[in-house]
């Protein structure tokens, strides 16, 4: 219980440093990163994120029997150059990569889409209801939720 709480408290500070951390390079210089979000991308997602029918209760029972303390949800859109970013230089440093798979499954949810998702109570509703509903609002938006399916961070 003690390893949890001290999880809420500190990986989005961890992450949020990582991020930054892997932004720079191996002599300490900051790296120079063009950014261009006028460029339409395709969601190319990382082989290790869960292959998921949005099935939630399902997905962090599996996360849970796995050993995981849960389960990480990226809402994203199809052709984010943030969500894209985000992926290359956040979700893609070894550390932070290192700390989120050991700890979450990890499921990826176009928050505008209107397939439909089952949420950690049961309920039937499309991704961008839902997406609301949690408050991701702009994407990317990364939300952890626990074993018992309550928002961590």
């Amino acid at each position: 219980m003690a390893l949890l709480l001290n999880m809420r408290k500190l990986l989005p500070a961890v992450i949020c440093t990582l991020a930054a951390v892997s932004l720079a390079r191996a002599d300490g210089e900051k790296e120079s990163v063009l950014f261009d979000d006028s460029e339409v991308v395709t969601k190319e997602l990382p082989s290790w994120f869960k292959a998921s029918f949005l099935d939630l209760q399902e997905d962090l029972a599996e996360a849970v029997e796995g050993g995981k303390q849960g389960l990480m949800l990226v809402f994203d859109t199809e052709g984010c150059a943030y969500c894209k970013a985000f992926l290359k230089h956040t979700l893609n440093d070894p550390m932070i990569q290192a700390d989120v798979r050991a700890n979450f499954d990890v499921v990826s949810l176009d928050m505008f889409s209107d397939v439909e998702v089952i949420d950690f109570s049961g309920r039937t509703l499309p991704a961008k209801e839902f997406s609301t509903d949690e408050g991701a609002t702009v994407s990317p938006t990364v939300v952890f939720y626990g074993a018992d399916g309550a928002v961590l961070f």
